[in-house]
């Protein structure tokens, strides 16, 4: 794993939280 993975990760964490507050 490199840092563009857990970058990646983090974006969609913080996409699906967005989500979930917006909801």
């Amino acid at each position: 794993m490199g840092m563009k993975s857990i970058l990646g990760l983090l974006l969609a964490a913080a996409l699906l939280g967005g989500c979930a507050v917006y909801t």
